[in-house]
């Protein structure tokens, strides 16, 4: 037993005082067992020091450029299953304001473990064993690599039914800074549509990756702009499209009353470098008449693993109705292939709540025994005059985390990156990518 503990000691010793070696090798018989580069390792031990903690993961970042981020992640075992993900130190920011309360500095262990660990569901990728790995701007069509920000690097346990475990753990990088791009964007106002919203287009000189828009009053968004800057403004509250989808698009952007707006717009191109326009118009509200039925949350309840969600919709005479609930990863995965929220309302896995709507005139949707992730209630009512959807996101286990309701019907059915509804990382409105921790369905990179 001493002479073997010596010979691993003199192969350690050796490795590491030879100038020449990039590597050291654990052997066993004639096999290499270990091979760890002597770049990662400040120094060989027998014991484990008390401050030193034995994480099964770490994550070391290699290279950072405008567009493009690599990293490696370093396991003991070389069968540790894990996901890795990376994600703008802002939008963790504002999850963490939003659903815990508290600021990414002030958090403590707990309320930013949850908090990096929701942040997996939207942009993790499964890994094994230790690996390296580069993500770079459109490497597919979930990863957005920004110039000039600052990005969390985390990694955090897999187990066998494909569910995060463990401490999260994770470091920070910041990529280059942008030049402005050889390309060039503007802004067109295009006057309002059939149902009063405000119409844009944006003209390019060429083929951006992504282009950013960002839409509101004059007097709140510049004001904004000016105290927090173009970037923080605009990659935290602004929609990302691609460049098909925004010009294929038919939807336009509200105007709840007469007053100056602004639109900013962002172009990206393949060198990670930015174009930009700003217009201002004047834009007066068009009168439209809906008669659609109109959906009404009268009280909302949840916790323990229970919801329930009392509605009322008027007129009641409709011919449709239904509520459906879902997880919000699901339910995001299928807009992505192409279905509308009011298909996901019409799926046979739908409660059909016609007749108690044309008697009573409301309904209460209960449930139990659901499981820890954010879920999505969807109600649809139809009427000779229109439909409406009304989509509500909680989660069933944090009776503090803040309800979601909104119309979906007006957004984009195929936007990649509705930034305006990014607070819950998993809630993204119509047409954006997640995984679910319930199938196995983590992606490979």
């Amino acid at each position: 037993m001493t002479a073997r503990f010596l010979s691993l000691l003199f192969i350690i010793v050796s490795t590491l005082s030879a100038a020449a070696q990039d590597y050291i090798y654990l052997i066993k018989d004639k096999h290499v067992v270990s091979k760890t580069s002597l770049s990662k390792v400040d120094y060989a031990t027998f014991t484990l020091p008390d401050s030193v903690s034995e994480a099964p993961y770490t994550v070391s970042i290699d290279g950072v450029g405008k567009n493009a981020i690599s990293y490696t992640v370093t396991t003991i075992d070389e069968g540790t299953r894990y996901v890795h993900a990376v994600f703008l130190e802002s939008l963790l920011d504002l999850v963490m304001q939003e659903y815990y309360g508290t600021t990414l500095e002030d958090a403590d262990s707990l309320a930013l473990h949850a908090g990096i660990n929701a942040m997996m569901y939207s942009y993790g990728y499964e890994g094994t064993g230790t690996q390296e790995y580069r993500q770079w701007d459109c490497m597919d069509e979930y990863t957005e690599i920004l110039a000039g920000q600052r990005y969390m690097v985390a990694v955090c346990g897999l187990n066998s039914q494909y569910e995060l475990e463990g401490e999260p753990v994770y470091t920070f990088c910041q990529t280059a800074p942008a030049d402005v791009s050889d390309l060039t964007i503007d802004i067109v106002y295009d006057g309002q549509n059939e149902r009063g919203e405000s119409m844009w287009s944006f003209p390019t000189s060429g083929d951006f990756n992504h282009i950013y828009t960002m839409y509101g009053y004059s007097s709140v968004l510049d004001a904004f702009v000016d105290m927090y800057g173009m970037e923080y403004t605009m990659f935290t509250f602004g929609q990302s499209w691609t460049q098909a989808d925004l010009e294929a698009d038919q939807y336009g952007w509200p105007v709840e009353d007469e007053a100056d707006y602004v639109m900013y717009a962002m172009g990206i191109d393949a060198d990670g470098d930015w174009a930009t326009a700003r217009h201002v118009e004047h834009i007066a509200p068009t009168v439209v008449v809906d008669n659609s039925p109109q959906i009404n949350i009268l009280d909302k309840q949840k916790g323990n693993g229970a919801v329930s969600v009392t509605f009322e919709i008027t007129p009641s005479d409709v011919f449709e109705a239904y509520v459906r609930i879902m997880s919000e990863n699901a339910a995001d995965d299928k807009l992505n292939e192409g279905y509308t929220t009011a298909d996901l309302a019409r799926s046979m896995e739908a409660i059909d709540i016609c007749r108690e709507i044309n008697t009573v005139g409301e309904y209460t949707f209960t449930a139990d025994k659901l499981e820890s992730e954010w879920k999505r209630i969807i109600i649809l009512a139809a009427n000779s005059d229109g439909e409406r959807v009304m989509v509500i996101n909680f989660h069933p286990y944090q009776p503090d985390a803040d309800w979601s309701i909104y119309e979906p019907s007006r957004a984009p059915q195929k936007i990649k990156r509705q930034r305006t509804s990014r607070l819950n990382p998993h809630r993204m409105t119509d047409g954006t990518k997640t995984t679910t921790l319930t199938r196995r369905n983590w992606r490979r990179q």
